[in-house]
C-alpha cells in the first residue's frame, strides 16, 4: 500500500552509472546501465528500454560528435522522470 501510496505522489528515479556525464567515448558503441523503479515503462530517446527488475542494460550505436540520451521513466500512475546524459564521441 506505502509503494502504491509513493507511486501516486512521487516519479520514478533514474540512475545511469555509465556512461558518465561527459564522458569521452573512443568507439561506435556505448552501454548504458542503469536503473529505475519496478514496474516504470522507460524509454532512451523516445524508444523502449528493457527492464528487470528496474536494472537495465543497453548497448547503443553512437556516431562521432556531442550525443545527448534522454531517459524517461513513467510509471502506472502516469508520473514522469527525466534524465538526460550528455556524452562526446571521437573516432576510435
Amino acid at each position: 500500500l506505502f509503494g502504491q501510496y509513493q507511486g501516486i505522489i512521487f516519479a520514478p528515479k533514474i540512475s545511469l552509472e555509465k556512461p558518465a556525464e561527459n564522458e569521452i567515448i573512443h568507439a561506435d558503441k556505448v552501454t548504458l546501465v542503469g536503473q529505475t523503479n519496478s514496474g516504470v515503462t522507460l524509454t532512451l530517446n523516445g524508444q523502449p528500454l528493457a527492464l528487470t527488475n528496474g536494472k537495465f542494460t543497453k548497448e547503443i550505436s553512437v556516431s562521432p560528435g556531442t550525443v545527448v540520451l534522454t531517459l524517461e521513466a513513467t510509471n502506472k500512475f502516469g508520473k514522469k522522470a527525466e534524465l538526460e546524459r550528455t556524452i562526446r564521441v571521437e573516432n576510435p
